[in-house]
């Protein structure tokens, strides 16, 4: 069962007790405490996983492979900002040439 499941079941024997009026009953509360141990439970145990799969992957040269990979990746994205960036520069630049023979067209109309 799913700790989402367990949850719902938690939830469901409370609300049932509430909608009816009344205190949980022995067995409601019993089963309540076995839905809070079995949770317990599977966090540690999906902690346990999660240490496990985080040592194995530290040790493992696929991580290293994608290290280089994002690395290089890094790299060819700074180059690529470099490079627009000098675009916008010359976009800069020919944007003030237009202006420039915009005021001068309209200076040689006006003639």
């Amino acid at each position: 069962m799913s700790d989402q499941a367990l949850s719902a079941e938690s939830k469901r024997i409370k609300g049932q007790a509430f909608d009816e009026g009344r205190a949980l009953n022995n067995a409601e509360i019993e089963r309540r405490k076995s839905i809070a141990a079995t949770r317990m439970e599977l966090a540690d145990a999906l902690e346990v996983l999660g240490i496990s799969t985080i040592d194995a992957l530290e040790n493992s040269d696929n991580i290293d492979i994608l290290i280089k990979e994002i690395d290089a990746t890094n790299q060819q994205l700074e180059d690529d900002l470099a490079r627009l960036k000098i675009m916008v520069e010359y976009a800069e630049i020919a944007a003030k040439v237009a202006e420039g023979l915009a005021t001068a067209a309209t200076k040689i109309a006006s003639l």
